[in-house]
């Protein structure tokens, strides 16, 4: 936005009466009075208020100065633990919260004991296996719950080990939601909490403190233009001094005693011409005991009204030079702005991710967790046919991996707190935060539809609306600036100074200032200062830096746009090519679980020898193994399109995000609709036809 100027000086009627004053002076052709009321016109002419510049009021910005006013976000306490939780505040609706109840107990105990020593060191080791699942059930008819015990007893077998295993002792807790009975995946005692992608965003946006540091950065940028911009406001002076003074004289005709009292004030300002003016009025008023017959006015009072312009006409001078700092500031504030959406766009981006993987992370615990029943239970047939067809080391191949897959387990029920905890953080909201005690339950699925790309489209997409590649350009533009400053440094100093000044004396103050305003007493001078450095090797320097540093803003831009421009087709495969795999890992994993079927199914007609438990333990292991790669397959896809979005600008337009934002905005906030599906990025740019999914 251009600036604006406006003038405004004080004194208008004082200001209008020079200029008739001034008419009335040329009709007389009295040209030394001219030159005086010419020089105070001059400078109320260039003399003018400067706007800092205007900020846009799009969604993002008015987004950026509602979270500045917020501040702080509100604590439980201002020390101790609850400075880590935030005071519980009104975002969106309350999240629903369910109590957990246990569902199931599985105490497993093995014991083992040292029978005797064999050959070569090994150790015959007599074990027995209890494995006691206690069922919690609730009566229909009266609603109590009862719990149901059953202990299953396995040995003792005769096993031969290289040393003695220790005892295990091992229990699996099972909660449910109290009401709906939906599974908690993390043990310990604590509350289900539902969360829609919706509700994610929005908390984001409303509370994340990754986004509330940086909101701070365009508010300061924007001081920074009311700075520029206050170079050309006026400056209100004066001053006021009393002085008496007792001096031996050498004649009788010089007063020993002298008063003398001084008071001015004025307005001074730097003009974007580069001009500086000051107009002062001052008044002096002294007294002597002089005896001098000459000295007809003891006391008498002299004011004056001065005005003095200094206008560079090379050096320093004209707009282009003066506005620059402020223009340059209204440039940096612009890439505050686009720094600060850029940092918006990345955190939601994550919430986007961080969503994705908690999904990805229960989803692992539950395929372990069946992976690991399942291997618990060939386990348990096999130690019922020990004296059959089960020797003992297709037990302890067994135990290897009901050991190996139970410790699966308890990595995949971390990764659940971890991702969990990364989400809360980016949401920091009363409700869910690094402190909360609830398992949050993702209720939005992930897109599997596949959609349609042009690389095209999305590279122009990325020109339009990157933040990164619009701070490349406003850096080219600030370059730009900087360059035509460097030039006029590299001028001459050529200085154009102007005075001129009216005044008169009284016996009488009103007296004084009355006849000073005709103009009888009028003095004006004009005088040109020059200055040239030999060679001027600094200046010229300068300007060839600023020269290069715009060479090289061009550069910067080139090689952010290729990045993006690469960046844009590998997330594009990256959305094929996972699409791709999620086709391709769902048919294994449906032809994994088909061959685990027929394995059941031969189990019982057939002998269990090593090598067709060792095949059962690999297909039940590949197809655990096939749905973490189809689950993978899904997250890879599902954060591709949201990178996407971000590398082309793009987030900001995702339903769920230009939903919630007014309501922050607003402070509104209305209940998100559930959806079955993620919102696509803009696959075209504005101006050409294309889809968006909804």
């Amino acid at each position: 936005m251009q600036s604006a100027i406006g003038f405004d000086m004080p004194g208008t009627a004082l200001i209008i009466s020079m200029i008739v004053t001034l008419l009335q002076d040329v009709a007389n052709m009295n040209w030394n009075r001219v030159g005086s009321w010419t020089t105070f016109a001059v400078a109320a002419v260039v003399g003018g208020c400067v706007s800092p510049g205007g900020v846009d009021g799009n969604l993002i910005n008015r987004y950026q100065r509602a979270i500045v006013e917020r501040g702080p976000q509100a604590r439980l306490d201002a020390s101790g633990i609850g400075s880590l939780k935030p005071a519980k505040t009104t975002v969106g609706s309350p999240l629903p919260v369910e109590d957990t109840v246990v569902s199931k107990t599985v105490r497993i105990d093995e014991s083992y004991e040292l029978r005797n020593e064999l050959e070569g060191g090994a150790k015959m080791v007599e074990f027995s296996r209890v494995v006691t699942t206690t069922t919690n059930e609730k009566d229909p008819d009266t609603g109590k719950v009862r719990s149901v015990v059953v202990p299953v007893k396995r040995g003792p077998y005769s096993v031969a080990y290289p040393s003695v295993p220790a005892d295990v002792h091992a229990v699996d807790t099972y909660r449910v939601g109290a009401k709906t009975g939906q599974v908690a995946l993390i043990p310990g005692d604590h509350k289900l909490i539902k969360l829609s992608l919706e509700e994610a965003v929005l908390r984001a946006l409303a509370n994340s403190l990754d986004i509330r540091v940086v909101s701070f950065d365009p508010a300061i940028a924007r001081e920074d233009m009311v700075r520029a911009a206050a170079a050309f406001d006026f400056t209100v002076f004066g001053a006021m001094d009393r002085i008496h003074a007792e001096n031996k004289q050498a004649n009788t005709f010089s007063g020993t005693i002298t008063k003398q009292r001084n008071m001015s004030f004025g307005v001074r300002q730097h003009t974007t011409t580069g001009a500086d003016w000051s107009l002062q009025w001052a008044m002096t008023r002294a007294w002597d005991n002089s005896s001098n017959a000459f000295n007809i006015l003891n006391t008498h009072y002299e004011p004056t009204l001065v005005m003095q312009v200094t206008q560079p006409l090379f050096r320093n001078a004209w707009p282009g030079f003066n506005l620059a700092q402020l223009r340059i500031a209204r440039i940096n504030a612009k890439i505050s702005d686009a720094a600060f959406r850029d940092k918006v766009e990345e955190v939601i981006t994550q919430v986007y991710s961080l969503y994705w993987t908690l999904i990805q992370a229960r989803r692992s615990v539950e395929i372990q967790r069946r992976l690991l029943d399942q291997t618990q239970k060939t386990y348990g047939i096999t130690l019922s046919r020990s004296g059959l067809d089960a020797p003992g080391a297709i037990i302890t191949q067994i135990q290897a991996s009901v050991r190996i897959r139970a410790a699966a387990l308890i990595t995949a029920r971390k990764n659940i707190l971890d991702v969990q905890e990364a989400l809360a953080r980016l949401l920091n909201d009363p409700q869910i935060n690094a402190l909360s005690k609830h398992e949050v339950i993702p209720t939005t699925p992930m897109v599997t539809e596949r959609i349609e790309l042009d690389p095209v489209d999305q590279m122009l997409l990325a020109l339009q609306h990157n933040p990164q590649l619009e701070q490349a350009k406003l850096g080219i533009a600030a370059s730009e600036i900087n360059v035509k400053v460097a030039k006029n440094q590299a001028l001459p100093k050529l200085d154009l100074s102007a005075s001129a000044g009216i005044q008169d004396l009284a016996t009488h103050a009103d007296r004084a200032n009355f006849d000073m305003f005709h103009g009888d007493y009028a003095s004006f001078s004009l005088g040109l200062a020059f200055e040239y450095p030999a060679g001027n090797r600094d200046r010229l320097a300068n300007l060839r830096q600023r020269k290069l540093d715009r060479t090289k803003a061009i550069v910067t831009m080139q090689n952010t746009a290729d990045q993006l421009a690469v960046s844009i087709a590998e997330r594009i495969r990256q959305i094929q090519t996972s699409h791709d795999e999620i086709v391709y890992q769902h048919a294994a994993v449906k032809a994994s679980e088909a061959q685990l079927w027929a394995l059941e199914a031969l189990e019982t007609k057939r002998a269990r020898t090593p090598e067709f438990l060792q095949l059962k333990l690999q297909v039940q292991g590949t197809l655990a193994g096939s749905e973490q790669a189809e689950l993978q397959a899904m997250v890879n896809y599902n954060n591709a399109l949201a990178d996407l979005a971000r590398i082309n600008g793009t987030v900001l337009e995702l339903n769920r995000v230009d939903i919630a934002m007014p309501q922050v905005v607003n402070d509104r906030w209305t209940t998100p609709k559930p959806t079955t599906a993620t919102t696509a990025p803009v696959t075209r740019p504005a101006g050409r036809k294309g889809l968006r999914s909804e």
